[in-house]
Formats: structure tokens, sequence, C-alpha cells
């Protein structure tokens, strides 16, 4: 059978019912059953936002089999639609980039619709953040307050300043008056886009070689000093763009 890994919580969230997309860069052809293996590493932010206990749930394991039956999107932002998850036994499985496949003997659909327990997680390992010097700036825009929140604590973390906005608009007006030296764009934000913020970011000469990093949404053109992270990134993969970011902006 054909498999893809998925993080927690969103695995979880699959084998549920409550996420019904899973957003990728790239796509396939191939439309039916697909087993959902829940990845190895463990983010406990992301379970805590959405409600579920980090120590409940499976890692480097199957998950459950959905049927993968459309693609929408384009351009390197995709949406995988899945429906009818069935679960299966936690057996572990080795997870892998892309599409993969699982020998269909090891798997067994499970009796009961419960949180599998079978396979018990990682501890998590306590890592020392390295922190960014000299406090930057930094202004974050995004709609939901699941994102400013979790992405601002992570940037919080590293010894960033931030400054976060739900309002395109009002993210610009403080970046006009309070040029920042990084600015983290999600595609979902209210008033000005996120393109449009882009845009008059780049006429503006105080602001024109400010490092951008833009969350989701369609392609942008290539430009300097501009990164991009697709929708299904983490906080800790949002993160480590701005760091990169703010790591070239110094340079």
């Amino acid at each position: 059978m054909r498999a893809l890994s998925v993080r927690q919580p969103w695995a979880e969230l699959i084998a549920s019912g409550k996420k019904k997309v899973e957003y990728r860069s790239w796509q396939r052809e191939f439309r039916g059953d697909l087993l959902i293996v829940a990845s190895s590493s463990r983010h406990d932010d992301d379970c805590a936002d959405e409600g579920l206990d980090p120590e409940r749930l499976v890692y480097g394991a199957a998950v459950c089999v959905v049927d993968f039956w459309k693609v929408t999107g384009d351009q390197g932002d995709y949406s995988w639609h899945v429906r009818a998850p069935r679960r299966v036994e936690a057996v572990p499985v080795k997870g892998y980039a892309s599409i993969y496949h699982v020998d269909d003997r090891l798997l067994r659909f499970a009796k009961a619709a419960r949180s599998p327990t079978a396979v018990r997680p990682k501890p998590r390992k306590p890592s020392a953040v390295s922190r960014l010097p000299g406090r930057p700036a930094v202004v974050l825009a995004a709609r939901d307050p699941k994102n400013v929140r979790r992405w601002g604590r992570a940037l919080v973390e590293i010894g960033c300043r931030v400054t976060s906005f739900r309002d395109g608009y009002t993210a610009w007006l403080h970046l006009e008056a309070r040029p920042a030296a990084c600015v983290l764009l999600d595609v979902d934000v209210q008033g000005y886009s996120a393109t449009e913020v882009l845009a008059r970011m780049r006429q503006t000469r105080a602001l024109a070689t400010t490092p951008v990093v833009f969350v989701g949404g369609p392609s942008v053109a290539k430009r300097a000093r501009l990164s991009r992270v697709g929708r299904s990134a983490s906080a800790d993969d949002v993160v480590r763009a701005v760091r990169d970011a703010l790591a070239v902006g110094s340079a």
C-alpha cells in the first residue's frame, strides 16, 4: 500500500476525521487508499494548540488508511483531499520522504475507533535554544491566532522582538513607521494581502532590502532576500526560515 508520513498532531487529526486536507508542495497522479504514518518527530506545542496530549499519540507508526480522492492548487502549493479514515493498529513503520510503499500484510484494521497507544512516543529531548544576538525586530502578520501565538512564541524563544498583526494593512502601517529586521507574512491575512504588503515594501527605500519569509499561498516571483515555506510547515520550520533570513540580511 502507498504510504505518506505526516507529523503529529496532524496524523491524529486526519485519523479522527477532523483534518480533511493535507498540504504538500508536490503532487502525485494516483488516487485511492493511502496509509497515513505518524512521523517519529515530536511537536508538543502543535499538539497543545490542537488540544491533544502528545503523550497519548503514536510516533513512527501506522495510524490510518484514508481515501485520497482529489488534489487542488498548483505551482508548488497543493491541497491533498482525504476522506473516510479507517484506523489501523499502530505497527511501527519507518517513514520516508514523498510517497513510499508498506507491505499490506503488516496492517490490521483496528476494532475500536480510539487513539492507538501500542507504540510509545519517544521522550522529547531537551535542547538548548540558540538565541540571536541583538534582539532583532520581527513583524509577524497572520490571520489565524494559533499561528500568531505559536510562531510568535517560538521567535521570542530565539531572542526576537515580535510585533504581531492579523491585518496586512496595519502591519504595513507599522512597517512604514518602524522598519523591521525581518518580516514573516502568512498568505492568510486580512486587509492588505501578503503579496500587496510585499510589493509595497519593495517600493519603499527603507524596506526594499528587508528579508521576508512568505508562508503558503501561490508561488511568488523569485526576489533577493525572499524565502518561502509551505502551508504544512511546522513552527520549527518557520522559525528556521526566519533565522536564515536574518543571517542573510545581516551579511
